[in-house]
């Protein structure tokens, strides 16, 4: 759902296989609609579905290195999701979502590497 077909494209061209792009198909996409039904789960497996990419492809480093700048970039965007919440309307939650997502996001990519790719039972934020 989020890094998966860049590991399925990379290991199918490690394996000799032709990997192409192909841009003549078409999806309707509506507006993360089955994310809403999660957010909070979805946007912390995107993070370590990344995490786990560099980790298999690229090595420990890579996967630290990737780690500390999404952690990086949700730190810097934290003032400006708590300046959304705070004047957001008190019927407005996604402005709050967002918030709380953020600081989510921010505490599990600060845990050790290896419990960030434990399996997502063991790593609950």
């Amino acid at each position: 759902m989020y890094a998966e077909e860049t590991d399925f494209c990379q290991r199918a061209w490690r394996a000799g296989f032709e990997v192409h792009y192909a841009p003549t198909g078409s999806i309707v996409h509506f507006l993360g609609a089955s994310s809403r039904l999660a957010a909070r789960r979805n946007f912390l497996e995107y993070r370590r579905s990344l995490v786990r990419y560099f980790g298999k492809h690229h090595g420990r480093l890579q996967a630290e290195l990737a780690r500390m700048l999404m952690a990086g970039f949700l730190a810097l965007r934290l003032p400006y999701w708590g300046w959304r919440a705070l004047r957001a309307a008190p019927g407005d939650p996604p402005e709050r979502g967002m918030l709380d997502n953020y600081l989510a996001g921010l505490r599990f990519l600060l845990q050790p590497l290896p419990r960030i790719l434990a399996p997502e039972s063991t790593t609950r934020v």
